[in-house]
């Protein structure tokens, strides 16, 4: 007797559609991310605090995508990746997402308040200075320009976040759904096993069966053996030593 784990559970098409539909989406907006950073190249540091505060989700999120796209295409049922890995991964990465949307959302704030200070500067000058308007002109553009495209990535970023939590429902219910089955149980007959049949194996007698295991009537005196006469000239062994009587 052997148990198997639970059968394969097999999406219905609305499931794995849906599924294929939010992965397309999710790699889609990790595309746009990854984009919108590579705009900010240009702003230095701005774009090193964007490279290391969502690049690394939307990196993920493309992959973990893309393999479950090739799974749910691939696999036999429409199954895609196995549910519990996704509970896992998307998990991870939707948690993820919301601390680099929160730290997109910092970022903006500060562009926010360096815009304000350019702003004051330009209000509070008394003179014109060629060389200063040019400069602190050519600033307030880098910083309308990464403020405009912070928000963005805080709303691509914001999204990934829902997607990948979304999917990390139905990963949930999928999972509940395969544990909720039971276990299948098999039963392998005597001529199943790989090894040759001995004696006393599926339901066959052994000829090794000693008295003790015999069914022995206890209310019946128990056989006494005594030895027999032996002839004269007779031939036998005693102690492994031919003996003649």
């Amino acid at each position: 007797m052997s148990a198997k784990p639970p059968p394969p559970h097999v999406s219905p098409p609305s499931m794995y559609y849906s599924k294929l539909a939010l992965r397309v989406l999710q790699f889609v907006i990790s595309i746009a991310i990854v984009g919108l950073v590579a705009s900010l190249a240009s702003t230095g540091l701005y774009a090193f605090f964007n490279l290391i505060i969502i690049i690394p989700q939307a990196g993920v999120s493309i992959i973990w995508a893309v393999s479950e796209i090739i799974c749910i295409w691939a696999r036999g049922g429409h199954r895609g990746i196995h549910p519990g890995a996704c509970v896992a991964v998307d998990l991870l990465l939707w948690l993820a997402l919301v601390g680099g949307t929160a730290g997109l959302t910092l970022l903006g704030l500060l562009t926010t308040v360096a815009d304000a200070v350019v702003d004051s500067y330009q209000s509070g000058s008394y003179y014109s200075d060629y060389d200063d308007d040019y400069y602190y002109g050519e600033t307030y553009d880098i910083l309308d320009d990464i403020q405009v495209k912070g928000q963005a990535l805080v709303g691509l970023g914001a999204v990934l976040t829902i997607l990948h939590f979304v999917t990390f429902v139905i990963a949930c219910v999928e999972t509940s759904i395969r544990n909720s089955r039971p276990q299948q149980v098999v039963y392998l007959g005597p001529n199943q096993h790989n090894s040759p049949m001995h004696p006393g194996m599926g339901g066959q007698a052994s000829p090794y069966t000693s008295l003790s295991a015999t069914n022995w009537d206890h209310g019946q005196p128990a056989p006494v053996y005594s030895p027999q006469p032996q002839e004269q000239g007779q031939v036998y062994y005693q102690g492994g030593q031919r003996v003649k009587a």
